[in-house]
């Protein structure tokens, strides 16, 4: 009998996760044997809105919602680039990282 729907779809959002995950260990394990941080995110605060969709996807929780702005934690920032793919607004980008050392 074939998986349930829903069971595939978890599997595969599962799947997900797992990728940015290590996404996330490549890129801290590339910054300690380079001594050079990779991208991070950017994000233009005039042409957010706040949705917040891209700290809900962010996979190692370096991306926070305020009141007046949403702010990127350039040391946990895995530069994974989900922020920028699920961003409504186009409002997110990958720039140099300045978090190495």
């Amino acid at each position: 009998m074939p998986p349930k729907r829903g069971t595939i779809e978890q599997l595969k959002d599962h799947a997900a996760a797992i990728e940015n995950e290590l996404g996330a260990v490549r890129s801290r394990q590339r910054e300690l044997q380079t001594g050079q941080a990779g991208p991070v995110a950017a994000i233009d605060e005039e042409a957010c809105v706040l949705c917040g969709a891209c700290a809900d996807i962010c996979p190692t929780g370096a991306i926070t919602i305020g009141e007046a702005a949403a702010r990127v934690d350039a040391r946990t920032c895995s530069g994974c680039a989900a922020c920028v793919e699920v961003c409504p607004s186009e409002a997110i980008e990958l720039v140099a990282g300045t978090h190495a050392g």
